[in-house]
């Protein structure tokens, strides 16, 4: 697996680099992407939210928006799997392009 081309392709370059903060005094921060093609997601996880920040190159945004509708959906889907839907906020995404 090591040596396998699409593998050591995807270890080269990180599209979706992240970053988290979980100190209940920093409420936003931002983490830039780490390639021109890539996203940067910082998240904060907190007591009863997930605040995240996405972050993009100039020409990237439609990627950037598209990849934040997917995470909100992907994250009120498992509130809702997990039966805590309207307990929690949900995620509250902030967009820097």
């Amino acid at each position: 697996m090591f040596t396998d081309p699409v593998f050591l392709d995807l270890v080269k370059r990180s599209t979706l680099s992240t970053s988290s903060v979980a100190d209940p005094n920093i409420g936003r921060f931002v983490f830039g992407p780490v390639v021109s093609e890539g996203l940067g997601v910082a998240y904060s996880p907190a007591k009863s939210s997930l605040n995240v920040t996405v972050s993009w190159q100039k020409d990237n945004r439609g990627k950037a928006l598209k990849f934040v509708a997917r995470l909100e959906k992907s994250v009120n889907q498992l509130l809702e799997m997990l039966n805590i839907t309207g307990q929690h906020p949900g995620i509250a995404a902030t967009l820097s392009g």
